[in-house]
């Protein structure tokens, strides 16, 4: 069964979605985040709204992001988050994340360790 939880930092928004096949797809807008507060800093009011966010995909089990490998997206320098993201956009993905086969990918994983 997937599981929704929000946490509410001081300046950060993040939406959890938690998958049955081990996936958990973060979504975080907020001051300092590549969403529309970008240009924001934490002492500074942060909008409780957005029309971009940041996203991350993460494999639970193992903690790792598979950001790139899931969305196919362009992710910022080493932060393996995707930016800027239409939240027109999220229910696509939040389908994408959840109907992913996860069957292969503790190899996939250790492929993509062998790549750095």
């Amino acid at each position: 069964m997937a599981k929704l939880s929000i946490e509410k930092e001081d300046y950060i928004r993040r939406i959890n979605f938690a998958f049955d096949n081990g996936l958990r797809l973060s979504i975080v807008f907020g001051a300092m985040t590549y969403s529309d507060n970008y240009d924001k800093n934490t002492s500074e009011n942060v909008k409780e709204k957005a029309e971009k966010v940041e996203l991350a995909v993460i494999h639970s089990p193992s903690g790792k992001f598979i950001t790139d490998l899931i969305l196919k997206a362009n992710c910022y320098g080493g932060d393996d988050v995707r930016g800027y993201v239409k939240v027109s956009s999220l229910p696509k993905i939040i389908l994408r994340v959840k109907e992913f086969d996860g069957k292969n990918i503790n190899r996939i994983l250790v492929l993509k360790e062998l790549e750095k």
